[in-house]
């Protein structure tokens, strides 16, 4: 009996040594490098120890996708450069079709023409996307999808798909006046 608490306590001791010996996690690469997952994200995240760190090199890159310049209708899009700044460049490719079904949802809801302002990649925790509905059932699975804003109506919508955008569902609306850009 002795011996099995003997060696009990020193089986703790070992577990709370080997805890408290290993280096905190401070930046992207340090959390990467423990094994930690990758969010499938721009720039990518990484989570541990209920800190997100944000792969830096990433921040000084141009964003991959641009967003319809307001009020017109050639076919350009809007990027915000690392600076926050506001920059136009030509596009001749269509939306991606998630972030079309975010636009058409906004625009069937608000009755009014609807521009993107942002796109998110992320990896919902399950199937209802991010959004919580006590009545709903929810595929327990990782789901791949967009964190989409949209404007319409003087409006922000925050909408959630899936990755091919066959589910949209509408997270948040702000009341944001016009659009200044």
């Amino acid at each position: 009996m002795n011996k099995t608490i003997i060696g009990l306590c020193i089986a703790a001791f070992l577990v709370l040594a080997a805890c408290q010996t290993q280096q905190p996690i401070t930046n992207f690469d340090e959390c990467v490098a423990a094994g930690n997952p990758v969010m499938e994200s721009y720039p990518e995240q990484c989570r541990a120890n209920g800190q997100t760190f944000v792969n830096e090199r990433q921040q000084t890159e141009t964003p991959p996708l641009g967003m319809p310049v307001p009020g017109t209708n050639t076919p350009e899009m809007i990027s915000e450069d690392p600076a926050g700044k506001m920059r136009v460049m030509p596009s001749n490719e269509p939306l991606p079709p998630a972030v079309q079904a975010a636009k058409d949802f906004v625009e069937q809801k608000s009755g009014q023409s609807a521009i993107v302002l942002n796109v998110q990649a992320i990896d919902w925790p399950d199937g209802c996307i991010g959004i919580i509905d006590p009545a709903a059932t929810c595929l327990m699975a990782i789901t791949p999808g967009y964190n989409i804003t949209v404007y319409s109506g003087e409006s922000e919508y925050e909408i959630h798909t899936t990755a091919d955008g066959d589910v949209v569902r509408e997270a948040n609306v702000r009341e944001t006046g016009a659009l200044a850009i």
